[in-house]
């Protein structure tokens, strides 16, 4: 997997094993590779909403005010906490942030893949409950382009 590539790739530059790694994100406001110039993290692109929208103004996401099936996401930016370094848990659960089902491929269904679990998992700040974004079956697919 990507995710656990990245994660290998952070271990071997530190020398620590990579159980120790706890990846993070950060959704960025980028649409454009050539805008970022950060040399020192990961940065991954061909992140596609399936029925809603994401507003980068915001940093929220948002219901989908055209015909458009999917949506692009922004370059989310990759980086890691070692288990060593002390970082706050928030264990307190919140009705307005959405755990996104990330896809590999816009097939969902047990039909044409034998095993099309989620990937990951996005959290998606929102200003309206969860609850809204599960029962409209909104997630995520990653749509990579080979050149």
């Amino acid at each position: 997997s990507l995710l656990l590539a990245i994660r290998q790739t952070f271990s071997q530059e530190l020398k620590v094993d990579a159980n120790k790694i706890k990846l993070k994100y950060e959704i960025t406001k980028y649409f454009n590779e050539d805008d970022i110039n950060d040399k020192d993290h990961y940065y991954i692109g061909g992140f596609f909403l399936e029925g809603a929208t994401f507003d980068i103004t915001n940093m929220i996401i948002k219901q989908s005010t055209s015909i458009q099936l999917y949506s692009p996401m922004p370059y989310i930016k990759i980086y890691f906490l070692t288990k060593n370094i002390s970082y706050q848990k928030y264990r307190r659960r919140n009705s307005y942030v959405f755990k996104c089902p990330i896809y590999k491929n816009i097939h969902k269904s047990g039909y044409t893949l034998t095993n099309n679990e989620p990937i990951f998992y996005l959290k998606l700040n929102s200003r309206e409950r969860k609850e809204k974004w599960i029962e409209r079956n909104i997630s995520g697919v990653l749509m990579m382009k080979y050149e």
